[in-house]
């Protein structure tokens, strides 16, 4: 995708503000460190808009077209979706 932290795109900014900061505001997704990370180490989850939204199994038909591939070509995903999903 070319898509570089640091450097400002026309259509949606500076990347690492994008995910860390915009993205985190409008809750869809949440940024926490990892407990007992030292040196701290974050992480990103699902945050309440994202989960209102979609699905995780929507996400992954959506990334498995753009793959060419079935959604179980991801297993611990496709599980993972299952799972979400009853």
């Amino acid at each position: 995708m070319g898509t570089y932290a640091g450097r400002k795109y026309s259509i949606y900014g500076e990347p690492r503000k994008l995910i860390t900061q915009d993205l985190v505001q409008e809750r869809y997704l949440e940024y926490q460190q990892v407990p007992s990370s030292d040196p701290p180490h974050y992480q990103f989850l699902w945050g309440p808009w994202t989960h209102a939204k979609t699905s995780k199994m929507r996400i992954l038909e959506f990334l498995a077209k753009i793959h060419d591939v079935v959604p179980s070509a991801f297993p611990s995903w496709y599980e993972e979706a299952l799972r979400d999903e009853e």
